[in-house]
């Protein structure tokens, strides 16, 4: 199911998700310059939000636009520094990852997709939010 969502500064297109133990807020997200910032985000252990690029309405992975760390429990105002200008109009992916090996860096990329895996929901499918930048 689709929904659109209105922000301050900025309206978010987005696919909605649904895990007990997992959970990006995307009502209220706001980005400005090259940040994006989610109001809530629920981890149940330790790991990482991250921004996916999407092309041609498929997410660009294993390659990630940026990321922040999340600790267990719920975290407010959690920020995303995107290596790129947040652009209006554009879509990307949102992302739960674990911190699977304990170093304190997101390590899951196009030369590891061992460490610091997707979060997975109870159907064992990875937590994960597509959303459009408007204005």
């Amino acid at each position: 199911m689709n929904r659109f969502i209105a922000a301050a500064g900025a309206v978010l297109f987005a696919t909605a998700a649904q895990a007990g133990h997992l959970d990006i807020t995307l009502k209220g997200a706001t980005f400005k310059g090259d940040t994006v910032t989610f109001p809530q985000v629920m981890m149940d252990k330790d790991g990482w939000l991250v921004i996916h690029a999407m092309k041609d309405g498929a997410p660009v992975l294993p390659s990630s636009l940026g990321s922040t760390f999340v600790p267990a429990g719920p975290s407010m105002n959690v920020a995303v520094d995107i290596n790129e200008k947040v652009m209006k109009g554009t879509d990307y992916l949102v992302m739960l990852h674990y911190e699977t090996n304990g170093n304190g860096t997101y390590d899951f990329g196009v030369n590891n997709t061992t460490d610091d895996g997707p979060a997975l929901k109870a159907d064992k499918t990875p937590y994960m939010v597509q959303f459009r930048t408007e204005m």
